[in-house]
């Protein structure tokens, strides 16, 4: 399952590569049809719930603090401000590139 949280999006697939897929499309297929049609500048500024948004800063602290830990790494707390990284979410653990620097 992937999640775009700027947009309220939500696809799901068998694979990561595939979901990852689906929902750059979706994600696509929304701005371009918003822009086509000339619709509410609305429908691109309707960001997920804020306890959404939460959890997903929970995880990715968590996951960089796994990651750390795994490469012997101490990390600081990170910042709030990560609603910036929120236009695609598909996560991969396995990936140490999704894990923002830490200041």
């Amino acid at each position: 399952m992937a999640v775009c949280l700027e947009f309220g999006l939500v696809e799901e697939a068998e694979n990561l590569e595939r979901v990852e897929e689906y929902i750059k499309d979706a994600v696509e297929s929304h701005i371009k049809t918003v822009i086509k049609n000339k619709l509410s500048e609305d429908l691109l500024n309707r960001p997920a719930a804020e306890k959404y948004w939460r959890k997903f800063r929970d995880y990715l602290q968590k996951e960089a603090l796994r990651a750390s830990f795994k490469a012997g790494i101490k990390v600081r707390k990170p910042r709030e401000d990560w609603t910036s990284l929120a236009i695609l979410h598909t996560l991969k653990i396995s990936d140490s590139n999704i894990y923002p620097q830490l200041p």
